[in-house]
């Protein structure tokens, strides 16, 4: 994002994106947990409906912006192939994985333990999340 926008524009779309991350934060559990009484697949169904139109969104707002005038005044894409871009880092995304796969075994086992101990259901598992 910051290469992609003029400097006197990036703090306002910073701001927007940590707003994102607020909302997406404390409504993600929420709409999950109220999801979930109605079946156990509506919440992934609804994230990937919601990733698929945050795509769509981002690719619509920040189309061409990787495109920039040479001294001829012709367009000049900057494109990469995707390959060229992982593989210096390669073992740093296995790692990165890694470690977000085990920091999700605590908010995963805790649904599970609520769920036996307490009789909790997905929705007051959900609103805990939340809170």
């Amino acid at each position: 994002m910051p290469t992609t926008l003029p400097p006197q524009e990036r703090t306002k779309w910073f701001g927007r994106l940590g707003a994102a991350f607020g909302v997406g934060l404390i409504a993600g559990p929420a709409i999950g947990g109220f999801a979930g009484q109605f079946s156990p697949h509506l919440p992934f169904v609804i994230a990937a409906i919601l990733n698929a139109c945050s795509f769509v969104v981002i690719w619509l707002i920040f189309k061409n912006k990787n495109a920039i005038q040479n001294d001829q005044n012709e367009t000049v894409e900057l494109s990469v192939p995707f390959i060229q871009l992982i593989k210096p880092v390669i073992l740093l995304l296995f790692v990165f994985f890694m470690a977000q796969l085990i920091g999700q075994i605590p908010a995963t086992t805790w649904v599970l333990f609520t769920e036996n101990r307490f009789q909790w259901n997905s929705v007051q598992v959900g609103y805990l999340w939340r809170a």
